[in-house]
């Protein structure tokens, strides 16, 4: 189980997210 990767992924993804939806 690698609960760090994981987090690390998601807390990534969130950031893109927030990028991509500001940018837009």
């Amino acid at each position: 189980m690698q609960l760090g990767y994981f987090s690390r992924v998601k807390r990534a993804l969130r950031t893109h997210l927030l990028d991509y939806w500001g940018d837009r």
